[in-house]
């Protein structure tokens, strides 16, 4: 008897023992998890890495597929029996370059690269194959090169790295190309989950994503529906029940009573601010809005449908009686305009310009074309065009933007929108033809030839002040044709000069008076991606009114506009 009871008093030690430790770290766990996740990690050269790589004490928290190695100089992993380095980690874009080519041309094992078939969504449309067979004008640029391997494979490379060179690239530049790597983006899973503060991991039992939240996992982000609101207007903001609605006082409390001022809009003052969490946010506090709060209506349900690196992330919103704020990313660098103004002596290189101007041009792609609903900006323009620490681009300030279906290639507007200097002479007068989305095009075309300092010539400045001055486009338009070019490129190399002439006639071509001579964003992104002598002078057409319709173009009309997707 004594000794079952002795029995019984360590069954019952044992059970509270196990009460008392195993079952809290049960309840525990998906908030470990969350905690566990939530920061980055180190791994050889790169500091802040996360979802879909992974290390065996944060397996949890990343794709099976993606176990990186930090033995060496450079992260790395393996997919099939090829390894991979990862150059650079740009948050939703990585660039990796192929070890095997490294230090050999022709490595001994040579094998074909297909990143379409990894199991974790990733787009490579910013890279091509060095070697394919799958589309007639894209042949082998091997084969009229004196390379000769024991067989020929398809690997990515950068599509930028080998499109500025003249007829077949080199040996030493595909070398470059190769050691360069090349861009992959992965698709928006996580970037949703950590959006909605949560960590992104892998749920092992039923094989797939989980985004780790202090409440539990969820299938894919922490956002909950709200409540059934009481606002007289809520019904217009049903697409935003996924985002996080603010009070005013929690406003006033991330930005510490509005204390610091980072910016003014057409729209209201931007504050800067932190979340509980400490992550760093800007926060646009609306003034001056219609009373039915179209504006703040526009913003926010224009932003909450967008998903896209070259765009800017929004993380919630107040709509708190008559108070309106909309709280979105904080951008380290500010706006574009800090950088190009002629009054800054902060100097971006042609090739980092080109970045911008080709992150700026996709950022614009996916709203005209990549969204469900399209979205016409309105206000594309320098102030608009906010850098991360990177110098990555992103769209803001959606306080213009018409939301249409993307059948409706004409949109009707009652006032005119836009900024002087960069709005679409269409929305000025309907004689150079109706108001859509190419009026986009036109506000980005003006913000390219400013980027490459053609509005800082001295010449115009001092004919600015003429009354009968030349239209600016028109006088750069003439010094291409006559093959001046040294006001833009000065002592530039041969690449960057051909990135600035490639910049210069894609600026003329997008602000064509007549819209439909203006190509889509798409064949934009096309043109900025591809080789100079593939893209033709542009028509040279003066702004100015005329009672006679405009003429199209041959080259880019809307017949002739066809865009095909460059995928791997």
């Amino acid at each position: 008897m004594i000794n079952l009871y002795q029995s019984l008093t360590k069954s019952w030690f044992f059970a509270t023992i196990w009460m008392l430790f195993v079952i809290p770290s049960f309840v525990l766990s998906d908030d470990e998890h969350h905690k566990k996740c939530y920061p980055p990690f180190t791994c050889a050269n790169q500091r802040n890495l996360s979802y879909p790589f992974w290390i065996p004490e944060r397996k949890e928290c990343g794709h099976p597929d993606f176990k990186v190695n930090c033995s060496g100089d450079f992260a790395e992993f393996s997919r099939s029996s090829v390894q991979f380095q990862i150059l650079e980690n740009k948050g939703s874009s990585i660039i990796l370059a192929i070890k095997d080519y490294q230090s050999n041309l022709c490595p001994r094992h040579p094998e074909n690269v297909e990143i379409n078939h990894w199991t974790v969504g990733i787009t490579g449309r910013r890279s091509y194959f060095v070697s394919s067979a799958l589309r007639s004008w894209d042949r082998s640029i091997l084969e009229n090169s004196s390379a000769s391997c024991e067989r020929n494979v398809s690997i990515p490379v950068s599509r930028y790295a080998l499109s500025i060179e003249d007829g077949n690239p080199t040996l030493e530049a595909i070398e470059k190309a190769l050691k360069d790597g090349f861009e992959v983006m992965f698709t928006t899973e996580c970037w949703e989950c950590k959006q909605s503060q949560g960590s992104c991991g892998y749920n092992d039992s039923s094989r797939s994503f989980v985004c780790y939240c202090v409440d539990g996992p969820h299938k894919r982000t922490c956002f909950r529906k709200s409540e059934t609101s009481h606002h007289p207007r809520d019904h217009q903001l049903k697409a935003l029940v996924q985002l996080k609605q603010y009070s005013y006082s929690e406003v006033k409390r991330i930005t510490k009573s509005f204390s610091h001022t980072i910016g003014t809009g057409g729209f209201g003052t931007v504050y800067g601010g932190n979340l509980c969490n400490g992550r760093k946010v800007a926060v646009k506090v609306l003034k001056n809005f219609k009373s039915n709060g179209e504006d703040f209506i526009n913003e926010v349900a224009s932003m909450s449908q967008t998903s896209h690196v070259n765009i800017v992330s929004l993380l919630g919103f107040c709509y708190d009686g008559c108070k309106r704020a909309i709280v979105y990313e904080f951008l380290e660098n500010g706006s574009l305009d800090q950088f190009i103004s002629k009054k800054s002596s902060l100097n971006l290189d042609t090739s980092t310009l080109y970045g911008i101007a080709l992150g700026v041009a996709r950022g614009l792609e996916y709203l005209h074309h990549g969204c469900k609903t399209r979205i016409v900006h309105f206000d594309i323009k320098p102030q608009n065009i906010l850098l991360d620490d990177n110098l990555c681009p992103k769209v803001s300030d959606f306080g213009l933007a018409k939301l249409c279906e993307k059948r409706e290639s004409i949109l009707s507007l009652l006032d005119t929108r836009g900024t002087i200097g960069y709005i679409a002479p269409e929305l000025v007068s309907r004689i150079y033809g109706r108001v859509s989305y190419k009026s986009d095009v036109y506000s980005y075309g003006m913000l390219v030839l400013e980027m490459i300092g053609a509005r800082n010539k001295e010449t115009v400045e001092t004919a600015a002040s003429d009354a009968s001055s030349t239209y600016f486009p028109d006088w750069i338009y003439k010094d291409f044709v006559e093959g001046d070019h040294t006001w833009v490129t000065g002592d530039a190399t041969k690449e960057e000069k051909e990135v600035a002439k490639k910049m210069i006639l894609v600026g003329l071509w997008c602000i064509q008076p007549c819209p439909a001579n203006r190509p889509p964003m798409n064949r934009v992104v096309e043109m900025m991606e591809g080789r100079l002598d593939a893209i033709e002078v542009p028509p040279k057409h003066s702004l100015q009114l005329s009672a006679a319709p405009l003429a199209e173009s041959s080259w880019l009309s809307e017949e002739n506009s066809d865009y095909s997707e460059v995928l791997l």
